[in-house]
């Protein structure tokens, strides 16, 4: 079973990636408009590990004590297959039972330590925020750029 409560990076399926930490879905690199609500039943789906999920038990996940009508859910599905577009058969309503996320997961873990992570933000970021931020990469030492830190 997938917790994306757990510390991730993303989610992938597809062409989709999924950043749980920052509530974001890209398809293809960019960032689509998806509800909270709608985010909250995929990640529900998508935690489920291909098991059907009852309406039940994502109206009180999603909604948690509030009562709502089933209309509600099929709106949020309905919006995450419109943004899946034609890749609308991730999400399969299983009859008289709930819905099934069926798409091939990939976890990127972000398994890194501190300082791991703090250098692949800085090549993820590139060498323009590090020098801008008066700091020098390795990068910036072989391309000559001048150092920009000047010690107190």
């Amino acid at each position: 079973m997938v917790r994306l409560s757990d510390t991730l990076a993303s989610i992938e399926f597809g062409h989709f990636s999924i950043f749980p930490h920052r509530r974001q879905v890209l398809v293809d690199g960019r960032l689509i408009t998806l509800g909270g609500r709608a985010f909250d039943v995929l990640t529900a789906l998508i935690e489920a590990s291909g098991a059907v999920v009852s309406k039940d038990e994502l109206l009180s996940r999603v909604w948690q004590g509030r009562i709502v009508e089933e209309h509600r859910l099929a709106g949020e599905i309905s919006a995450l297959r419109k943004a899946f577009g034609g890749d609308r058969e991730l999400i399969r309503t299983v009859a008289g039972r709930g819905y099934l996320f069926t798409g091939e997961i990939r976890v990127r873990t972000a398994g890194l330590h501190p300082e791991s992570r703090r250098a692949s933000a800085a090549k993820y970021l590139g060498d323009f925020s590090t020098r801008a931020l008066g700091y020098r990469t390795p990068a910036s030492f072989q391309a000559g750029a001048p150092n920009l830190y000047q010690p107190p």
